[in-house]
């Protein structure tokens, strides 16, 4: 009888030592960052070039909805500086590149667009040339395909 009450105080105590570990130690879980991307800023006074990726996430082969994105998606230039956009689609699915032309619409006369009008499927690489307005201002710009997510914007000093 001895003998079984020390093999359950034993147990117990061992019980006790597990709850005590495994007890909030007062530290917050940690934090999943979000990736946040810095605006690329493009050279004064020249043209300039930047490197654009088009992307999703996706699972077992399948794209992960509302996930697809331009990396970086925000950039700095200058009033009336040229720039290039080397776009390559490292995504999965079918992607473009249209910058509003300043009117505050997409899909008017006055927008620019990758040279693959129509698309750019998965691992394709383009250009998209586009001159800066002469007045400062935040322009943007999007796919197509994926419009109400896969958006960025310029900002013109």
């Amino acid at each position: 009888m001895k003998s079984q009450v020390i093999v359950v105080s034993f147990l117990f105590a061992l019980i006790l030592v597990g709850v005590a570990a495994c007890g909030d130690d007062g530290d917050e879980p940690p934090q999943t960052e979000t990736p946040t991307s810095q605006a690329q800023e493009a050279p004064e006074n020249s043209a300039a070039t930047f490197e654009i990726s088009q992307r999703e996430d996706s699972v077992d082969g399948l794209v992960t909805s509302g996930s697809q994105r331009f990396e970086p998606a925000a950039f700095i230039v200058t009033t009336g500086q040229q720039v290039t956009f080397n776009i390559t689609n490292d995504g999965l699915s079918w992607h473009n590149m249209r910058v509003d032309g300043g009117d505050g619409a997409f899909g008017t006369a006055d927008d620019t667009i990758s040279d693959h009008e129509l698309r750019f499927l998965p691992g394709d690489t383009g250009t998209l040339v586009w001159t800066a307005p002469d007045s400062p201002g935040e322009i943007q710009f999007r796919c197509d395909f994926h419009p109400d997510v896969m958006t960025g914007s310029i900002e013109v000093r």
